[in-house]
Order: structure tokens, then sequence, then C-alpha cells
């Protein structure tokens, strides 16, 4: 196993842990923006908070 490989699945690239999920880190979310240039964006944890996902059944 290279060096690369190792750190990528070790590091946690500075991102903040998860308010609701053991032993995640929050990166971003992706959304629709369906008036916007592209269907889908991708928010940064930087740039917004970490939101719950509902609980489907």
């Amino acid at each position: 196993m290279n060096n690369d490989a190792v750190r990528a699945g070790n590091a946690t690239g500075g991102f903040p842990a998860s308010g609701f999920y053991a032993e995640f880190q929050y990166i971003g979310q992706f959304v629709q923006t369906p008036q916007g240039r592209e269907a889908i964006s991708f928010i940064g944890a930087d740039e917004r908070p970490e939101a719950e996902l509902p609980n489907i059944p």
C-alpha cells in the first residue's frame, strides 16, 4: 500500500466531526439548483452547517 492511500484513509482533512453521525466528518452537501446554471451544486462545510437528514422508514 502506498503512503497516499494510507493518508487518505486516515486523515480527516480538517473537516469537522458530524454532529449527527458517529465516526463521520461533515464535508458539505449537494443541493439542487433549479434556477442555476447547473442542476446540482456542492456547498462545502465552510459555507453551510450540517443538517440532520430526515429519518425515512
